[in-house]
Formats: structure tokens, C-alpha cells, sequence
């Protein structure tokens, strides 16, 4: 198992998603909130999710990662997705990647893992894949997810005004950017 993790922090180390996985994104995914924090709201079942792994993740149309806390045993804490890699790989002019991630096990929340997390994710992206930025999508009201992001080194660059979700409802989101060279800037502050 040592030689599936892709990148190794403090605390977490990330490594792809398998079909066992999905059991655990699933419960993760239906927690009130988690889920509320997507556009499509609705509760998703088992055999949604293994047709998400087939279909998205096997096919190569995402990188899905599951972050992993070193101090539990390589234990699953969460997600890091990267969304449309398919395309971004077959357009040498797109030099966007948008990222998401969220964190399904309570004890996990606010220990710095999942900053760490989201940081291995984008050396990745960067170094392995050429990407130029990073991009999330996350609503207005999302303050946790907004300050996780600018604490990895993302900024503020746009609103989405109006963004309909699954329910009708519409609220704004935010959309943040990051560099490579922001992250580094970001992770020397840190230090």
C-alpha cells in the first residue's frame, strides 16, 4: 500500500481513490454538512457512487485522491478532487484546473490536515501535470471552506453570481485562484 500514496506531508499523505472507497466518500459525501455545500444536494447511494468511480475516475475524467491521517493509520479523512482532467490534458491553451475537497470524518476537521491535504494535491497537479492555476468554486456562506483555501494560499478573484442548485434555490459563490508560486509563497509564511 506504501507505494500507492502520491505525496507525503506532517500529517496526511494522499493517494487514489480505489473501489473500495467508495463506501466511505459515500457516507462522508451524504453528511448534511458536506453535502449542502455541493450544487447537487440530493443524498447519492452506494451504487451512484461506484458508478462515479467507473465512469469519472477509472476513465481518467477526474483525480480523485483520499487524504489520509498518518497519525490514525493512514485512516481516510476525506476528499480532493480534480474536476475535467480529461480536458485539461487534451488542450495545451487551457492552463486551468478546478480543485475541491472536503473533509468526512469529525475529528479531522480543524487539525490542519486538511490545509496540508490540499496543498499535496496541488504540488501534484503542478509538478506532475504542468497546471498553471488552481481554481475552487465555493458558496458565499461557505466561510470554513473560503478560509481553509486562503489559508493553502488561494484568493478571491471573482463572484458567481446566481449559481442555481438542485433544489431551485440560488445562492453566490466565490471563486478562488492560486499559483504555484503563491503556494510557495503561502507555505514559507507558514513555516
Amino acid at each position: 500500500m506504501e507505494s500507492s500514496f502520491i505525496r507525503e506531508g506532517k500529517y496526511c499523505r494522499l493517494r487514489p481513490m480505489t473501489a473500495a472507497d467508495c463506501a466511505d466518500v459515500i457516507r462522508w459525501r451524504n453528511k448534511d454538512r458536506v453535502r449542502l455545500e455541493y450544487i447537487y444536494m440530493e443524498k447519492l447511494s452506494l451504487e451512484e457512487e461506484e458508478a462515479y468511480y467507473r465512469n469519472r475516475v477509472e476513465a481518467g475524467k477526474v483525480w480523485h485522491f483520499i487524504i489520509c491521517d498518518k497519525a490514525h493509520g493512514d485512516r481516510g479523512v476525506g476528499c480532493q478532487v480534480f474536476n475535467d482532467v480529461d480536458v485539461f490534458l487534451k488542450d495545451p491553451e487551457n492552463t486551468m484546473l478546478e480543485v475541491g475537497y472536503f473533509i468526512g470524518e469529525e475529528d479531522a476537521l480543524g487539525t490542519g490536515i486538511a490545509i496540508e491535504g490540499m496543498r499535496l494535491g496541488m504540488h501534484y497537479a503542478f509538478e506532475t501535470y504542468g497546471a498553471k492555476i488552481i481554481c475552487s468554486r465555493i458558496f458565499t456562506d461557505n466561510g470554513r471552506s473560503i478560509r481553509a483555501c486562503e489559508k493553502v494560499g488561494m484568493r478571491v478573484t471573482d463572484t458567481i453570481p446566481d449559481v442555481l442548485r438542485s433544489d431551485g434555490t440560488r445562492k453566490e459563490m466565490k471563486l478562488l485562484t492560486i499559483t504555484r508560486q503563491e503556494l510557495e509563497e503561502a507555505e514559507k509564511r507558514d513555516v
